[in-house]
Formats: structure tokens, sequence, C-alpha cells
């Protein structure tokens, strides 16, 4: 029975379509088949790390090439290579068999059905809500790379399709085909629309202009490519009404989350010295734990937008989050939280997303991350603190790189439960610019004000309401006379030095004792230098010590 059968229960009208709908059987077959052996694969290795270290180390002294990846690679490591070319090598076969002729016309029809294929696959990667989160460790951020590998070969396929299309009736000379044949026009919309989406490498440059095109170029394409074959049993309907199904499915989850956790919550915004923010939200985030991120809706500032922050608390009292300010939307967080420290907005969140690692299966963990970045390494502090009774002894090496010395004022309470929540704990921060000077009329003025609720612009504090004055006085009297002394009293247990962080040495150090039994985790979050820096150290590493590393990075890559 083959793929046109199963869908419409009719009879295919040519041998062209069943030609295109067995190659379609085989992909959904490899696709199937590609998850099964992965959710497989990751059983295995589960059991082999917990039950059978002695395995883990016999198949890791099995010799293999060794080979520097290129910078924009480096984050996804050598599976995720080796799973890319297998899905690229699949869809050269997909393409080349069962074929009934190599004509431009059916070249171009078998790449017009895997370049929808591939489109829903797209689709159905880039969900925040990813049905495979039951079945492998992973989230949307992982799949994020493969998401845009994905989207980019149908991307590649569609031209392909179009430019032999276009050819084969410049053959035939029926040039006007090409624009007045049924849905010719729609396609040609649909192919428009694939290239707005393929915008998405400049994500990282202007991220609003970036999500409202690929928005808007989805929606497009998905109408104009169940226009370019109306017809039901020409199939791509389905697969227009099944991409956008999922999709819409999706946002509709989140949506209903957002509106869930906006009842009764609000967000308190703290400025903090040096452009940093922490947000207090009054409820907690269902499942958030520290370390996993959410997207966070605050619709007096941007009501159409959401948008991630790594969870640094998350408990009874709330969810706490710290960032810093950039431009767009945590530029205007900080400038409201300057005018009125303490100010509450009605706030809500979505998540959380992401995954923490199994720390019961390594022997010593280290954390490096570069200012705000320490968002997630605290939060995986916070994590272990919170279940200390199953990872007691995991020795922590904690590296921190921050700007200035007041940058550690933002994370005071995480750095007093790292130092006292922990018996086997290395702290190393390094400054990598001069401390702040400030004048003593400057001092004065800060000592008679709640620590990190006045405004470092003008250093004078806001007038406010009494129950914000009371609010503040009291969180500026536990912050002041605690947690701020605890830390200038317990500071010299850290390894603090005014210089550039150099994290081969601080990786070296960590694990040059560490023989080759052992499981090393190493966790960044930071600028993509430093994770970069720290994939390459822990290489290097493992090019002279035999310990087991792995990686964890958090980063968001749109």
């Amino acid at each position: 029975m083959d793929f046109f059968t199963i869908m419409l229960d009719r009879k295919p009208h040519s041998p062209k379509q069943i030609a295109n709908g067995k190659a379609l059987e085989k992909y959904f077959s490899f696709l199937w088949h590609a998850i099964l052996i992965l959710a497989v694969g990751h059983f295995l290795h589960y059991v082999v790390v917990k039950y059978k270290r002695s395995w883990e180390r016999l198949y890791r002294n099995i010799p293999y090439p060794r080979f520097d990846l290129p910078p924009c690679l480096k984050d996804q490591g050598l599976p995720s290579i080796l799973l890319v070319s297998i899905f690229l090598i699949a869809n050269l076969f997909l393409f080349s068999t069962p074929m009934v002729s190599y004509r431009p016309n059916y070249c171009a029809s078998r790449l017009g059905w895997l370049a929808a294929m591939n489109m829903l696959l797209c689709v159905f990667l880039s969900l925040k809500n990813t049905p495979l989160r039951f079945i492998l460790p992973t989230s949307y951020q992982r799949l994020n790379f493969f998401h845009r590998v994905v989207g980019y070969t149908a991307l590649a396929q569609t031209l392909l399709h179009g430019i032999l299309y276009t050819a084969h009736f410049g053959i035939t000379k029926r040039w006007f085909k090409v624009i007045q044949a049924g849905g010719n026009r729609e396609g040609l919309y649909a192919g428009a629309a694939l290239l707005i989406l393929a915008f998405g490498v400049f994500a990282q440059v202007r991220y609003t202009t970036f999500y409202a095109t690929h928005i808007l170029g989805f929606i497009v394409m998905a109408i104009f490519m169940g226009l370019h074959r109306p017809a039901w049993e020409k199939v791509l309907p389905y697969f227009a009404v099944l991409m956008a199904g999922i999709w819409g499915l999706d946002r509709v989850l989140r949506w209903l989350r957002l509106a869930f956790n906006l009842i009764n919550n609000e967000a308190r915004l703290y400025p903090l010295e040096g452009g940093g923010v922490r947000l207090v939200f009054n409820k907690p985030l269902p499942r958030g734990s520290p370390g996993l991120h959410c997207f966070v809706w605050i619709p007096g500032i941007r009501c159409y937008k959401t948008y991630p922050f790594t969870i640094t608390a998350n408990s009874d009292s709330g969810l706490e989050l710290v960032l810093r300010s950039y431009e767009g939307f945590t530029k205007e967080v900080y400038e409201l939280a300057l005018e009125i420290p303490g100010r509450a907005m009605r706030a809500s969140a979505h998540g959380p997303y992401g995954n923490l690692p199994n720390f019961d299966t390594y022997d010593k963990v280290v954390m490096i991350s570069g200012g705000s970045g320490a968002s997630f390494t605290f939060g995986l502090v916070n994590f272990l603190l919170a279940s200390v009774d199953e990872h007691p002894t995991v020795p922590i090496t904690f590296v921190w790189a921050v700007r200035s010395q007041d940058d550690t004022s933002w994370y005071i309470p995480e750095l007093l439960s790292l130092v006292k929540g922990f018996k086997n704990v290395t702290l190393i921060i390094r400054v990598t610019r001069e401390p702040l000077k400030i004048s003593d009329s400057q001092s004065e003025e800060f000592e008679q004000a709640p620590p990190h609720l006045c405004s470092t612009k003008t250093n004078a504090c806001v007038e406010t309401t009494p129950l914000l004055e009371d609010f503040t006085r009291k969180a500026a009297h536990h912050l002041q006379s605690a947690a701020n002394l605890e830390w200038e009293a317990a500071k010299g247990e850290a390894d603090l030095k005014f210089e550039k962080l150099q994290v081969d040495q601080a990786i070296w150090e960590s694990i040059q004792f560490l023989d080759e039994t052992t499981r090393v985790l190493i966790a960044t979050c930071g600028p993509r230098s430093l994770t970069n820096a720290v994939r390459d150290a822990a290489q290097d590493c493992s090019k002279h010590f035999r310990p087991t590393i792995d990686i964890l990075s958090e980063n968001y890559d749109w």
C-alpha cells in the first residue's frame, strides 16, 4: 500500500506520483527509525554511565580521528555534525530513487515533494513544546541547529524545484506556464516567503525584526504552499494544514501558560549597579528549576513579545531572574527600574525549557561564566543546593569573569549559598577591568540609601509610595545588614584577581589530578568567545588526560 493510498484511499493518477509517494514513504520510515535509534542509544548510554563505567572507558579508548571544527559549529559537536551528514545523504538518496525519469520536470517534482516534507520537519523541530523531550534528553534549543539545517535544505530544494520547472517550460517553449499555469503564481509567492524565513541567519543582529518577519513569512508560506496545488488529491494541502496545525497548537499551549501564570502575578524590578536588573515575581514558575530558562512577558513594556531569561531561583517565594541591560526590551526594563526601584508590573512567563544533566554520574563539576551568564551557573548551584542530599560530595570549581567588582553585587545571595552550601567548592572570580572608583560624597549617598535600589545615573533615591518605602526599607535592611556584610566577610575565601580570565588554565588546574575513571561536567554560559574558548580548552585537556569530559553550554541561538 503506497503513500497516496494510505492518505487518500484512492488510486494515484500517474507513475510520477506513485514514485514520489514511495520516496516519501521511505522518508517517513527513515525519520521514524532515526528517532528510535537515538532513543535506544540514549538509554544504553545512560545504563553504561550509571552502572558500568568500565564499559564507557573501553569505547572511549577506541582511537578516532580528532580535528578542529569551524567556529560556527563548535557548539554542536561531532555527533550533531554526523546526524546532519546522514540527513543530507538521505535527501540525496531519496531524490535519486525511485525515479520514473530524470527529465527536468520529474526531478523538479521530486524536489518539490522533498521540500514540502522538509518544511513539515522544520516546523516540528522548531516547537518549544517538542514531543521529543519525552524520549530524548533534548529541548528546542538543541534542536534549533537541526531546525535551521532542515530549513535551509528545504529552501535549496525549493529553488532547484523552480529552476528545473522553468527550464522544462523553456525547453518545451511554454514560458507562459511559469506564471499563468494554475497554482504556479502561488508557488512563486510561497518561495518568496521561504526566502524571508531564510533571513533567520540575521537573528542575532536584530532579533525583534527577525521574529516579526519569521512569523509573517511562515504564515504567508503556509497559505500559498497549500494554494500551489490546491487539489486535495495532490496531497500538498495536507502538508500545509498539518504544518500550520502543529505550529498553531504549540502557540496555543504557550498562550495558555502565559494566561494561567498571569493570574495574580507581578514582577518587581530592582536596578543593579552596572546596568543589571533583578526581576522578582510574586509566583513561582511551575516545574521551573534553576538553570533552566523561561520566556518572560511584561505587557506593560511589550504586549506582543516574550523574551528568554535563565532562571536564577524559583521557590515558594517566587521566580527570580537577573538580566543585563543592552538594547530594546532589557534597556526599557532597566530604565523603568531606575525610575522607581521596586516597581511592580503585571508579568507572566511560560516554560521552563532546557535540560539539566544528571549530576549523579559526575565526579567533578566545573562552572565557567561571564557577566550575566552567571544566571545559568548560579542557577545550577541553586539546583544542586535544593538536592544537596543527593549530591553532597560533588567537588565544584566555580569560575566567574566580570567587568568590575561591583558586578558581584548582582548575585550576593547566590555567592553566599555557594560558599556556605558546599563543603568542597573552589570560587574563582576574575575582574577584567579596574574596580569602579567613587567619591566619598557618593559613598555617603549610597550608604544612606537602600543598596541597589537607587538610580545609578543620579545617585539619588526616587520618591516612592509609603507601601513601597516600607517594602524597600525591609529589603534594604535584609540585603545591607545580612547578605552584603556576610559577603564582605566571606570574600576572602574566593580567589579574586584583577586580570583577564585564562580559561585553559582554569580548566587545566581543575582536572589535572583526575584519573581516567572520573567524569567531569563543564557548564558554561557567556559570550560566544568564552564558550568557544571553553570547548577548545576542554578538547586540549582531553588529549593529555583521560577523564570523561561533558560540556553543557547555555545560549540563545536563533
